[in-house]
């Protein structure tokens, strides 16, 4: 057996669920021609050579030299970089059709520049797929990683909420936002009875999409001062759920004035 752990077959369970979504969404954006693609942390190179099967041309890198050797032997046709996704000094890559970052965010130390770094390189379409901590807030947990060539460069990492992926790829410059209504078919992206959703995927564009496995993504940023206490904010949504009560009450009334 390979020792990389990319080899092992729950990663390359992981892998193949997360293709066969990649394959189903990019059949249902037939308006939208894509050429390019930039795999972001491509580890050994799986997603780079898969896009290649699609018929892209890809320019893929990662933060590791040993692990871009592996690749670059495994995949001599695709254009493989030693790169950290963290650095600015990836926009020199110049701007792709779409923009693949596979099981990397929540490995880094400043996710929210590295969304602003795939911002920068997407010229069309971004597509995420992170580890994601449950919760409606956007927040990020901070934690500590092993050293593993799957793991981050610093040994640090900060897991987003999906709430908070969402917000800050609003906030980068996408003005198109979506959460996938047909997830891949993995225990990590579908949560069970007694199972909690471990993963999600999350696609921004340039342009509105028309996918039928897309749904639009709220930007749920709180607006609600973080440091009401547990009354407060009962009397807040009290006083809320109050002013939606007497606008309804009101709508009848202005309708028979018609």
């Amino acid at each position: 057996m390979s020792s990389w752990p990319f080899d092992h077959p729950a990663a390359r369970r992981l892998t193949a669920a997360r293709q066969a979504f990649l394959r189903r969404l990019l059949a249902q954006l037939p308006d939208r021609p894509l050429r390019t693609a930039l795999d972001a942390g491509c580890g050994v190179g799986y997603f780079s050579g898969f896009l290649r099967e699609l018929g892209l041309e890809v320019v893929a890198f990662d933060g590791r030299p040993d692990t871009v050797a592996e690749a670059q032997r495994r995949f001599p046709e695709i254009n493989f970089r030693v790169a950290d996704v963290e650095s600015p000094g990836i926009r020199d890559f110049g701007r792709f059709d779409l923009v693949l970052c596979m099981g990397l965010l929540y490995h880094t130390e400043n996710p929210f520049l590295v969304v602003r770094n795939m911002h920068a390189l997407a010229r069309s379409l971004l597509v995420i797929e992170t580890m994601c901590i449950p919760g409606r807030a956007p927040v990020l947990l901070l934690r500590d990683e092993v050293t593993s060539v799957d793991q981050g460069l610093r040994r640090v990492a900060l897991y987003p909420t999906e709430a908070v992926v969402v917000a800050m790829l609003y906030r980068a410059g996408f003005p198109h936002v979506y959460r996938s209504a047909d997830p891949p078919e993995h225990p990590d992206f579908r949560p069970g009875l007694f199972r909690r959703r471990k993963r999600t995927i999350v696609v921004a564009s340039q342009a509105p999409l028309s996918a039928a496995s897309l749904r639009r993504a709220p930007d749920l940023l709180w607006s609600v001062d973080t440091w009401l206490t547990f009354n407060q904010r009962l009397r807040l949504a009290a006083g809320q759920a109050a002013q939606g009560v007497r606008r309804l009450r009101r709508i009848p009334a202005r309708r028979a004035e018609g």
